[in-house]
C-alpha cells in the first residue's frame, strides 16, 4: 500500500506520524496552561496521540509495524544518545569529575535498591503464584522506568522476552512504567517544588527564576530571548559542523555494534550455550558499550590534539533531540492489549 515508483515509503509515514504528534503536542502544550504549570513536556503530550493512533487507527488505515518502528527507534536512539553525551569534552578538572562521579553512583544506588527492592517485593507478595521464576524480574521495571527513562526500560526488559526467560511482553511493561514515571515526575515532582517554594526550602534566585521562566508555554516570545544552540567548529564549505557531529557520533556506535557482533560470533562458534546466551543479553545494555566506544573516540581527539572539533552544545543538541524522540516513541509503542494483561501488576 505504501510502495510507490518503486520507492518504500512506509518507514517515512511512520516518521511523518511522529512529527505530526510533536507538532500536535507543541500545540496544546502551548494553549493548555495546566500542561504549562506541572511542565509536561510536548513529547509526552504527542505519545498520547501515537499511543491512541497507533493501537486504534494504524491497522484500519493498513500501517503495519508502527510498533517495532518506535522500539527499534527507541533502541538506536538510545544509544546514540549516551554517545552523545559521553562524546562531550570535559569542562571540569578531574578532581571536580571524580566527585561528581561519587555523587552520582551514591545517589543512583541508594534509588536502584530502593526501587528495585520494592518493585521485587510488590511482586513476590502480591503476584507470587501468577508470576513465579523469571516472570518475578517484572518487578525490575519500577525502578527501570522510575529511574532511568524509556529507552533503558524497554531495552533491558525485552532481553527478558527471550530464551531462557520467556517472560511475555516484558518490553511493554517497561514502557508503560517509564510512562507512569513521567506521569509522577512532572505531577508528584511539581507538586513538591510548588510546595517546597510555599515553606522557603528553596533559595529566592530559584523561585524568582520559575516564576519568570521566558518559555513557559514551550515557545520564545521575541527574538531577542532565543539562545545560541551551539557552534561551527568547521568550515560549511567543507561540511556543516552538525553533520561531522553525527559522523562522530555513528562512527562509534558502528565500533560497538562491530565489536558485540564479534563477541557474539566467536562465542557462538567456540563456546555455545549458556555463555551464548549472557552476550545476546549484551545487545540489552548497548548503550553501555556505545558509550564506552564514545569515551575512546573522545580519547583519541584529544591526544591527537583535536578536542576543538567538538562542540559540547552540539552533541546536547543531538542528545536533546534523541531523548525527546525516545520519549514520544515510548507512549505511541504501549499496546493495550498489554495493558489489559499486566494492569494489576503495574498498578500496584
Amino acid at each position: 500500500m505504501f510502495v510507490h515508483g518503486g520507492y518504500d515509503f512506509l518507514g517515512v509515514i511512520h516518521i511523518c506520524v511522529v512529527a505530526c504528534a510533536f507538532l500536535l503536542g507543541s500545540t496544546l502544550r502551548a494553549r493548555i496552561r495546566f500542561f504549562q504549570e506541572y511542565l509536561i513536556p510536548a513529547p509526552m503530550i504527542g505519545g498520547v496521540f501515537l499511543f491512541l493512533f497507533y493501537n486504534f487507527a494504524a491497522g484500519r488505515l493498513g500501517l503495519t509495524g508502527g510498533k517495532q518502528f518506535l522500539e527499534a527507534m527507541m533502541f538506536h536512539l538510545l544509544n546514540i544518545s549516551f554517545i552523545a553525551m559521553q562524546l562531550r569534552m570535559p569542562v571540569h578538572t578531574k578532581l571536580q569529575r571524580k566527585a561528581r562521579v561519587k555523587q552520582n553512583v551514591c545517589a543512583l544506588m541508594a534509588e536502584y535498591g530502593m526501587q528495585g527492592f520494592f518493585g521485587l517485593l510488590a511482586v513476590i507478595l502480591v503476584f507470587n503464584k501468577r508470576y513465579a521464576g523469571a516472570a518475578r524480574s517484572l518487578g525490575l521495571t519500577l525502578c527501570l522506568g522510575f529511574e532511568r527513562g524509556p529507552g533503558q526500560a524497554e531495552s533491558l526488559a525485552k532481553v527478558w522476552e527471550g530464551a531462557p526467560y520467556n517472560v511475555y511482553n516484558a518490553g511493554n511493561v517497561g514502557l508503560a512504567m517509564a510512562a507512569i514515571g513521567f506521569v509522577t515526575g512532572s505531577v508528584v515532582g511539581v507538586f513538591l517544588i510548588n510546595r517546597a517554594a510555599r515553606k522557603g526550602w528553596l533559595s529566592y534566585e530559584y523561585v524568582d527564576q520559575l516564576k519568570h521562566r521566558k518559555a513557559g508555554n514551550g515557545f520564545f516570545k521575541r527574538k531577542q530571548d532565543s539562545a545560541p544552540s551551539g557552534f561551527q567548529t568547521t568550515s560549511s564549505d567543507t561540511m556543516d559542523s552538525f553533520t561531522l557531529h553525527i559522523a562522530l557520533i555513528m562512527f562509534a556506535y558502528m565500533l560497538s555494534y562491530l565489536f558485540l557482533s564479534g563477541v557474539e560470533y566467536l562465542v557462538a562458534k567456540y563456546v555455545g550455550g549458556k555463555p551464548l546466551e549472557v552476550v545476546k543479553g549484551f545487545w540489552g545494555i548497548n548503550f553501555i558499550v556505545s558509550s564506552l566506544f564514545a569515551r575512546l573516540e573522545r580519547w583519541f581527539l584529544i591526544v591527537t590534539h583535536s578536542p576543538h572539533v567538538v562542540d559540547n552544545a552540539t552533541c546536547n543538541r543531538i542528545d536533546g533531540i534523541a531523548v525527546d524522540f525516545m520519549v514520544i516513541a515510548c507512549l505511541g509503542a504501549i499496546e493495550v492489549v498489554t495493558i489489559k494483561t499486566y494492569w494489576l501488576l503495574i498498578l500496584v
